[in-house]
């Protein structure tokens, strides 16, 4: 079995890299969606988890991972 912790930032950094260099135009700015896809990720990641307050962050994040991960498959 593999350690979640361990392969999601794997993971992340993975998806990040194939879109490095892409940008999207937000407030007249280009965004590199790259390292919005980090910046995300290491906002969530490092949230400590509240009780209660809604679902897991690991949980949303692998959610979000796999529907990206299909977007991506589909565009090539």
């Amino acid at each position: 079995m593999t350690d979640t912790a361990t392969t999601l930032p794997h993971v992340i950094e993975q998806i990040a890299q194939e879109w490095d260099g892409r940008t999207y135009e937000v407030s007249g700015e280009a965004v590199d969606i790259g390292a919005a896809i980090r910046a995300a990720a290491a906002r969530l990641l490092a949230a400590p988890p509240a009780a209660s307050a809604g679902p897991d962050p690991h949980v949303w994040m692998r959610s979000e991972l796999k529907r990206l991960d299909k977007t991506i498959s589909n565009e090539q």
